[in-house]
């Protein structure tokens, strides 16, 4: 579970369909075609620091009017990296609160699903399709790589 110190108060994170909403309106990307969820779920598997910060956003959103700031989030988690001297447990909470998600399930199973799946060459394939295939299976491995280390 994952849990942030802001002020004297500990706040634990939910993965709801407040998450949910809050993802899609402020984190969608429209020109990747990514909703809001997987924008957060593949920035923190990409060690994208605003991931952090966009993750916990979210997960804070089922606090209706006791909700703390994104400033007041932003400083908890600095100060939580200097306590802890790095973000490696900002990073596994909040991947481990999305991918071991009921509210999620369904769409982390769909994606790993293609990440495990292999690509095959076809027969007729050219240089650049192969050089495509390849890009696809080395970015999967490094993907299923750090999900490895995020999870355990």
């Amino acid at each position: 579970m994952a849990f942030l110190t802001i002020g004297d108060k500990e706040y634990e994170a939910k993965v709801t369909f407040k998450f949910d909403r809050v993802a899609n309106e402020k984190y969608a990307s429209n020109e990747d075609e990514m909703n809001g969820f997987m924008s957060i779920y593949l920035g923190l598997l990409q060690y994208d620091n605003s991931s952090i910060l966009n993750f916990w956003d979210c997960a804070l959103a089922h606090l209706k009017k006791d909700k703390p700031s994104k400033e007041a989030i932003e400083e908890a988690l600095e100060e939580r990296i200097e306590q802890d001297g790095d973000t490696d447990a900002l990073f596994r909470e909040a991947f481990q609160a999305l991918d071991w998600s009921g509210f999620y399930k369904k769409q982390v199973t769909s994606i790993w699903h293609e990440f495990m799946k292999p690509t095959e060459a076809a027969k007729d394939e050219t240089d650049e399709q192969k050089q495509k295939r390849e890009e696809h299976e080395e970015m999967a491995k490094m993907m299923r790589e750090r999900r490895a280390e995020l999870t355990a």
